[in-house]
């Protein structure tokens, strides 16, 4: 579980500087949109919307540990009619759908998400502005099952003003845990000689193993999709 307390004070102000922006689907707002767009899928409530947004904030300036944020934040939204499965309107079609909306695996998403969210952004806004950290390496987190295009970038160590990072930076995708680290060239020099725990050998929360560092990006695969 991810400790708010550490989390920079740029985290804090990049969750508190996304506009509220109600949404039926989770694809109403894509991609790069949840840069600038705070958004829970089915919640269409301003109050609600704002209330979320704002225990987030409290939990990374205060440090409050998840078990405490998930019961109060149940209760919110009990209170504001916004739990369990519900039937909603469409507004794409005008059909009435039964929707799940507020339960403890969303509550879960909603913290894990926002919170790793924020402080990757802080870990960029800090560490873009260092001029003795000229590098940045990528590594997977601590989920059991990892995307294989998230492994193929585990362990990549490349100049800060790679292009790579325009558009690899995590978390990438739902449920990412990935993370990103600045270094400096003689943290660079130590990790090609000495390696990185291979995070994929795991036994009892330690590697077993270790893995090379990569120091030359992927090809990117461009592919067109439409946002249905």
């Amino acid at each position: 579980m991810f400790d708010p307390g550490v989390v920079p004070k740029e985290a804090l102000d990049y969750l508190e500087g996304k506009k509220l922006q109600p949404a039926f689907s989770y694809q109403d707002v894509w991609k790069e949109e949840h840069n600038h767009a705070f958004t829970v899928a089915k919640c269409m409530q301003l109050d609600l919307l704002k209330d979320i947004q704002n225990s987030l904030a409290k939990a990374i300036t205060e440090g409050v540990p998840y078990e405490k944020w998930s019961k109060d934040m149940t209760k919110t939204m009990v209170d504001a009619g916004w739990w369990g499965k519900q039937e909603m309107v469409d507004p794409l079609t005008g059909e009435v759908r039964m929707v799940q909306l507020g339960s403890s695996r969303r509550i879960k998403t909603i913290f894990n998400v926002n919170i790793n969210s924020a402080y990757q952004a802080g870990v960029w806004e800090r560490g873009s502005k260092s001029k003795l950290h000229t590098h940045i390496m990528y590594r997977i987190g601590p989920s059991r099952q990892h995307r294989e295009e998230h492994l193929g970038w585990d362990a990549l160590v490349l100049p800060k003003d790679d292009p790579f990072w325009d558009t690899h930076w995590p978390p990438l995708g739902w449920g990412c845990k990935c993370k990103t680290r600045f270094l400096m060239q003689s943290q660079v020099d130590r990790y090609e000689r000495e390696g990185l725990p291979d995070m994929t050998s795991m036994v009892d929360g330690y590697p077993t193993r270790k893995t090379s560092v990569r120091t030359t990006a992927p090809k990117d695969v461009m592919v067109s999709y439409v946002n249905k």
